[in-house]
């Protein structure tokens, strides 16, 4: 599904395999190193199949820092599905919680964008481009180099914050966006009639397809409900849409969230023509 792909190794330093028994020697490889504490290798499995699509990871362990590098790949019939960005998530977690480490980092081609989102979408934070640093099929490369440590995981993790609430919206943040909900909360978007469970939602929000940028625009609270309304906008500026949202908060975290969302744009042409009203702001545009 994967090792003989040449699009996935394209960016990576290990060749296709030519064969069958070049996979099973490399797994029985993995499978005996098992018995070795420090070691880390999963294969992503969807549920559709059955069936391994991929492998993530622990390529490096500096025990000095409590720093691990995580590699990935999955064959390029499962590309831009969110399979990658889920099993990184699962890694992340399981990394923080259970094994105990202070810095997760991650590494790309320049040329190879699409796994710099996956990062981003899983909470890591760019902080720079190493000069030809690594080697890969392509020669040596640069690098760019993104992390989460373990205090920016646990704080998002235990606290309500609206303004970071919606960096990770607007980053689509896999990770950090279930920290923000109780278990059993509901998000409802009345536009469409759609009411999702919290992993559902954060399918439809992390999926959704482009990059995204907005900014708050107003804030309110009446009690337990904290009123939102922000517009949101792809980074092209291309359009852009408002949403208003009702955020029932308990104990410090949403158990519902209801939201409105509207697409920008003049008035219709019917009311134009009636020549009434005022632009509330001058000039405004979508760009």
């Amino acid at each position: 599904n994967w090792t003989n792909d040449p699009k996935v190794t394209e960016f990576l330093a290990w060749q296709p395999h030519g064969n069958i028994e070049v996979t099973k020697s490399v797994f029985s490889g993995w499978i005996a190193k098992y018995m070795e504490l420090d070691f880390y290798q999963w294969a992503i499995v969807i549920k559709e199949i059955n069936e391994p699509i991929g492998t993530i990871t622990v390529n490096t362990i500096d025990e000095k820092t409590d720093t691990v590098q995580i590699g990935y790949c999955i064959g390029s019939s499962w590309w831009h599905k969110g399979y990658t960005s889920e099993a990184f998530c699962a890694v992340i977690s399981f990394l923080f919680e259970k094994v105990g480490v202070q810095r997760i980092e991650a590494r790309h081609d320049p040329e190879n964008p699409n796994s710099g989102k996956v990062m981003r979408k899983c909470g890591l934070s760019y902080e720079g481009t190493l000069r030809k640093v690594s080697k890969s099929n392509r020669g040596i490369m640069d690098s760019c180099v993104y992390s989460i440590l373990a205090s920016e995981y646990f704080n998002r993790k235990s606290s309500m914050n609206i303004q970071a609430f919606w960096k990770d919206v607007l980053e689509q943040n896999r990770v950090t966006l279930p920290f923000y909900f109780h278990k059993d909360a509901v998000v409802r978007w009345h536009c469409t009639n759609e009411q999702f469970t919290v992993n559902e939602y954060v399918c439809a929000n992390c999926d959704y397809p482009g990059d995204w940028a907005g900014e708050i625009m107003r804030t309110a609270r009446d009690g337990n409900t904290l009123v939102t309304v922000v517009r949101v906008f792809p980074k092209d500026r291309s359009t852009s849409f408002h949403v208003v949202s009702f955020a029932e908060i308990v104990d410090g975290k949403i158990i519902a969230l209801d939201e409105y969302w509207a697409d920008d744009g003049p008035p219709p042409g019917w009311r134009r023509k009636m020549n009434i009203g005022q632009p509330i702001l001058k000039n405004k545009s979508t760009q």
